[in-house]
């Protein structure tokens, strides 16, 4: 169960995959938009209600759908715990990344968080004027929802290197990328996303000077 689907109760009604005495349920909301949440009070009172056998018409459901899947003699306890929380993901500040491209590839170096362990998405798309969505870079796409060269990225410590490839030669690229903490959900915090316009070389080029357009705070060089 997901905060995107929070007011559609979920149903559970195949119990016979089960061949094992534990079942562990994960809920997690959207940490971005679900900030005054009340998941968590409600989830605690209803393993109260279950544990403490109180009259409601909360328990009388849960008696009647576990006893309609036949578990209900099975049952024995429930209880909640706090899953894994991640701190917000911070740039290093510090660290200066590098933009080079060639006739077909472009190469972003540097990358870093200062924040601990994250993931960096990117795309490289031929400059349209139109900004993709987190989302949408996340899944390689860009703001037309089509397929492009995209890369990911996991961060531990050392600096991280992006590698978009496939790209035509001598031809106006945006790159756009942004870094998360390791949260593996679609809700993980976000930096904020950068985005480089720069030009692939021709096949006849070997050193060209790029122009620089960037949007967030990070430092670069583009070679």
């Amino acid at each position: 169960m997901d905060g995107t689907s929070c007011g559609t109760p979920s149903l559970f009604d195949n119990f016979e995959q089960f061949n094992y005495s534990s079942i562990v349920l994960y809920v997690y909301g959207n940490k971005r938009s679900d900030e005054t949440s009340d998941t968590n009070l409600q989830l605690n009172q209803y393993v109260n209600v279950i544990t403490n056998q109180i009259p409601s018409t909360f328990l009388n459901e849960f008696n009647q759908a576990f006893a309609g899947a036949g578990i209900l003699s099975s049952f024995n306890s429930i209880s909640l715990l706090s899953g894994q929380t991640y701190n917000p993901p911070v740039l290093d500040q510090t660290s200066v990344v590098t933009v080079r491209a060639q006739a077909t590839s472009i190469t972003v170096s540097g990358l870093r968080l200062t924040s601990g362990e994250g993931i960096f998405y990117g795309i490289a798309d031929i400059d349209n004027g139109i900004i993709p969505t987190l989302a949408q870079i996340r899944i390689m796409e860009n703001a037309e929802n089509v397929q492009v060269s995209g890369d990911a990225a996991y961060f531990t410590k050392d600096p991280v290197t992006l590698i978009f490839t496939g790209l035509e030669p001598d031809t106006d690229y945006m790159v756009h990328f942004y870094g998360t903490n390791e949260d593996r959900t679609q809700y993980a915090a976000t930096t904020t996303m950068s985005s480089v316009k720069t030009r692939t070389l021709g096949d006849n080029l070997i050193v060209v000077n790029l122009g620089l357009i960037l949007i967030g705070l990070l430092s670069m060089i583009v070679l």
